[in-house]
């Protein structure tokens, strides 16, 4: 379900781990293995400068970590520079942990490994990798 045929069979995509989000968010560039549903009209997101932004629809999708754990993803679409990944819906919607330490950082999903959260410049960031075949059991990047 690709939109074109220039998708490629993993794409990198890099949240920022943000706990001031309210809603996990990507860009319409980003998962470009998968189409997003028909946008609400009646939903917006106010920014960090105050400038609202519409609703593009959501992206439900599977993405694999750097230690090749699965997890279901789904992200409402709107104009962001950068993905955010919202803490409040990982752990109010998904039952995890988000713990912010100097000893590691990691987000603590229910009977699985953690996963590490990585800091540069004073922002926790997330890298995951999408398939393209998301319809299909996947193996593992290769």
């Amino acid at each position: 379900n690709g939109l074109a045929d220039d998708v490629q069979e993993w794409e990198e995509i890099e949240f920022r781990v943000d706990s001031g989000a309210g809603t996990t968010v990507i860009s319409p560039d980003d998962v470009k293995a998968v189409k997003p549903s028909d946008p609400d009209p009646s939903r917006t997101y106010k920014i960090a400068d105050g400038s609202i932004m519409p609703d593009k629809g959501t992206k439900t999708f599977k993405a694999q970590m750097d230690d090749e754990q699965w997890r279901d993803m789904s992200a409402r679409v709107t104009d962001v520079d950068q993905a955010l990944l919202s803490v409040s819906q990982i752990v109010q919607k998904g039952g995890a942990t988000v713990v912010f330490s100097p000893e590691g950082s990691y987000i603590q999903n229910p009977g699985a490994p953690a996963i590490p959260m990585e800091l540069r410049n004073n922002v926790y960031h997330l890298k995951m990798w999408v398939p393209k075949e998301q319809g299909k059991p996947f193996r593992g990047r290769t």
